[in-house]
């Protein structure tokens, strides 16, 4: 039997620049499109390396922020969606044999 796990990751091209008021900016140089961020979704920005699932960044974005909503997950959710659709982040499909 085998158990899937998927891990998101950020698109390699697109370049994020910090902002010193705890925001972010993200830049498709293919696009030219930009994206500014607020502190929670920098975050999860930082999270996407290939080794976090969506389980996991919700729970570490919980943890660095414990001022948000109870609804942070179905937040998160939608917002890694969004990068997915627009082709600012990918997602990795690890199969572990047990």
């Amino acid at each position: 039997m085998s158990e899937n796990q998927t891990f998101l990751i950020a698109n390699p091209d697109i370049v994020l620049r910090e902002e010193l008021n705890g925001s972010a900016l993200l830049f498709d140089p293919d696009s030219g499109s930009v994206i500014r961020l607020n502190p929670v979704a920098l975050a999860i920005w930082k999270l996407l390396d290939g080794k976090n699932n969506i389980d996991q960044i919700i729970h570490t974005v919980s943890q660095q922020f414990s001022d948000i909503d109870e609804t942070v997950s179905d937040d998160i959710e939608l917002f890694v969606n969004q990068l997915f659709e627009i082709g600012l982040i990918g997602k990795l499909l690890q199969v572990r044999e047990s």
